[in-house]
């Protein structure tokens, strides 16, 4: 097995341990996992299940991402929906990154 498909799977699994509560099951998660895990252990490009994996998971703990398409390239939340970045606050995130990350 390839290293980052590894890393992928603690990837996975450390998800799954650290964002849901202990003792619930979650039969449709499970379903996904394993789909996940048999889709990295057979796919050349690991990233592809990787990703949809993380999209699933998202949907099931209540943050499911909105489908597209997406006219605009730069998006912010606001109160539980996607909101188009004007240019100002493009410019407001990217100075507020700078700041932070010298």
């Amino acid at each position: 097995m390839n290293e980052k498909v590894l890393m992928s799977a603690f990837y996975i699994n450390e998800l799954l341990v650290r964002l849901l509560p202990r003792g619930e099951p979650e039969p449709s998660l499970f379903t996904i996992y394993y789909d996940t895990l048999k889709k990295l252990a057979l796919e050349k490009d690991y990233l592809v299940p990787l990703r949809y994996f993380e999209r699933d998971f998202l949907k099931v703990l209540g943050y499911a991402l909105p489908s597209g398409p997406f006219p605009a390239k730069h998006y912010r939340f606001v109160r539980g929906d996607f909101v188009p970045m004007t240019t100002q606050h493009l410019r407001a995130a990217v100075y507020q990154e700078q700041r932070w990350n010298p």
